[in-house]
């Protein structure tokens, strides 16, 4: 299961942080312990040999703590083990310490969302203080759960959650930090602690991707003044050829504000877009040449991005229509204009305004009971074989992959066409057909004619 899910995640381009120990305990205080170290580094080998290839970072540990002893035997042994040269990291976090090449904290918290921005940044101005990269390895928000929750209101979700993350992510990014989200996106109300991304987060992440996909790896945190300041916090970033700007009205998510100007250094001529963190729309387009620059803002109420490139307009769909002349944004085949959530492609229509998106959504008018779309007595939410094909789509292995559709049930090579349909199920470059005549298996990428 472990190799098919980090086959997956690379085929649908998750980076992974792939933690070695978790929470188990492998001599951290008794790193003298040589027969229990040798067994230590030989899970270490074994890790790297078979999952190297598809991670991106590697963890030691998971909220626990081992000596600095135990970590100056593993970190150079993992270093000298992995020919990737992945970097190392582990939690709790020990950035000070030479083997740990990225810091990566744990934050938990339920600002209020109007403060989420300087709450993001004077943490990241602690993390960065070691000199070393900050990937938050885990973020979302936090209850108390020994105290009683509004009605209607569980675990980590509230009305401002959504916002709250889209704030936390845009400083994040102008802060030259990046989070790792504990997600609970079975449920809203799943857990005290973590964070639920349903569609609404999912277009806010989205619309930040865009944005960042147009910066460059050179840029770096650089001063932006901003008028009003009393209202309005900003965060500049900048290299030789473009800027950005963010901007955080913290006075109010209610009132929309005018009048707000900017001030920066652009690097190179270039054209300023002004840019929605909601939904990517451009808002408006400005001639930027370079030198010392003002630039005046549209009116907006909770946030608002500048972006200045020599390269065009953004086009968050990669379909050549820059966003503000695009009709869809997210290719769902429904105009923006009527689109729930225009930037995401999986929900498009919320009857009762949950912000669930109907297609997910176990109650869709909001009445407090399961829908039953097929009328045979069981909510469809319970029910686990909604297609008919004889393949349950949850509590069972290998669940069915499209459990909308009878036709298909199983996507070997995960590349959303169903084994059914397609030609090499395993995507290891051989048709089935050629691997059944050759003898090998073409379920099994790792299984092939030898030419």
């Amino acid at each position: 299961m472990t190799d098919e899910l980090l086959r997956c995640a690379r085929t649908y381009g998750f980076r992974i942080m792939y933690g070695i120990f978790g929470y188990q305990k492998v001599f951290n205080d008794d790193p003298a312990n040589a027969e229990g170290m040798a067994r230590v580094r030989r899970f270490v080998k074994y890790s790297v040999d078979r999952w190297g290839a598809y991670v991106d970072f590697w963890q030691f540990l998971n909220e626990q703590h081992a000596s600095d002893e135990w970590y100056a035997q593993m970190a150079p042994y993992l270093r000298s083990v992995d020919p990737y040269r992945h970097p190392i990291t582990t939690s709790w976090e020990r950035p000070h310490l030479p083997g740990i090449e990225v810091n990566a904290p744990h934050w938990y918290a339920r600002e209020d969302e109007r403060e989420s921005d300087a709450a993001t940044a004077s943490r990241a101005l602690e993390w960065k203080r070691h000199g070393k990269p900050v990937i938050v390895g885990e973020q979302g928000n936090w209850v108390d759960p020994k105290k009683p929750r509004p009605p209607g209101v569980g675990g980590v979700w509230d009305a401002g959650s959504a916002r709250r993350m889209r704030v936390r992510l845009w400083t994040a990014l102008f802060s030259e930090i990046a989070f790792v989200f504990w997600d609970t996106s079975y449920a809203r109300d799943g857990h005290f602690m973590n964070i639920w991304v349903g569609p609404q987060e999912r277009q806010y992440v989205r619309a930040l991707q865009d944005f960042a996909y147009r910066l460059d790896a050179d840029v770096r945190t650089a001063p932006v003044q901003v008028s009003p300041p009393g209202q309005v916090r900003a965060y500049g970033l900048a290299s030789g050829q473009r800027a950005a700007v963010y901007l955080h009205h913290h006075a109010s998510h209610d009132e929309p504000l005018e009048g707000v100007t900017v001030t920066l250094e652009v690097p190179r001529d270039a054209t300023a877009y002004w840019y929605s963190p909601r939904d990517a729309a451009l808002l408006g387009v400005l001639g930027a040449p370079a030198g010392r620059q003002t630039f005046g803002a549209p009116p907006f109420t909770v946030d608002l991005a500048l972006l200045v490139t020599p390269d065009g307009p953004p086009d968050v769909d990669g379909d050549g229509q820059p966003n503000h002349l695009d009709a869809d944004d997210d290719n769902d085949g429904v105009p923006d204009e009527s689109d729930a959530f225009p930037l995401e492609p999986e929900e498009w229509a919320d009857r009762d305004g949950d912000l669930i998106g109907d297609n997910l959504d176990a109650d869709v008018n909001g009445d407090g009971r399961g829908d039953d779309a097929n009328g045979n007595g069981t909510p469809d939410c319970e029910e686990m074989d909604l297609d008919g094909d004889g393949v349950p789509r949850a509590r069972a292995v290998p669940w069915d992959a499209f459990p909308l559709d009878s036709a298909e049930w199983r996507d070997t090579d995960g590349d959303a066409v169903g084994d059914n349909a397609d030609l090499d199920d395993d995507g290891d470059g051989w048709a089935d057909a050629d691997e059944q005549s050759a003898g090998t298996d073409p379920l099994d990428p790792v299984s092939f004619p030898v030419p």
